[in-house]
């Protein structure tokens, strides 16, 4: 069902943010209806690319010049991510020039979020190994929060988004993020 849910924002969102990739960059690649938005437009570049999300790989397939590395683990059947320990096993010495996530929720008392434990521990992993953060958001992920914080707006470098409300644009820009 997400998928089909303001696909013409996560469409623009996915293009606003792909001057954010340059060639020969090691990504990683979230799960979620935007950033799968973002896989499907990523042209064909030589990347080194990890991904959780059984969706982004479908996306990725479709890429000749870049490496496709996808985790293993437990399949999370409403985010088709992989999650558990092998993933981030596998992670915890790659250094990653830009990790792009996806959130179910943000509000300002407790950042960007997450509904499901496993998916959290592989994101914050991600978020520390990476040197650039980049979340993909639509407006209406704005005032939800689910169980698990993600990551705060320290952990974060730059938001792709559509119509964010102004006093959301305002508290981003006061942390040095980048919005495109």
């Amino acid at each position: 069902r997400r998928m089909v849910t303001n696909t013409q924002a996560k469409e623009t969102i996915a293009r606003k943010a792909l001057p954010l990739v340059k060639s020969g960059m090691t990504i990683y690649l979230d799960s979620g209806s935007t950033v799968t938005a973002f896989a499907r437009v990523l042209p064909d570049e030589p990347y080194l690319i990890f991904t959780a999300s059984l969706s982004v790989a479908i996306e990725l397939t479709r890429l000749k010049k870049s490496e496709i590395n996808v985790l293993g683990g437990r399949l999370n059947s409403q985010s088709f991510c992989m999650n558990g320990t092998r993933g981030l096993e596998w992670l915890k010495d790659v250094n990653l020039n830009l990790a792009i996530f996806g959130t179910t929720g943000y509000s300002q008392e407790n950042g960007f979020t997450c509904g499901d434990s496993n998916e959290y521990e592989l994101k914050r992993t991600i978020a520390s190994r990476s040197t650039k953060n980049v979340v993909l958001m639509d407006a209406s992920k704005v005032g939800t929060v689910s169980p698990f914080t993600f990551a705060t707006l320290e952990d974060i470098d730059v938001v792709v988004a559509d119509g964010l409300p102004h006093a959301v644009t305002q508290r981003f820009l006061e942390h040095d993020i980048t919005i495109l």
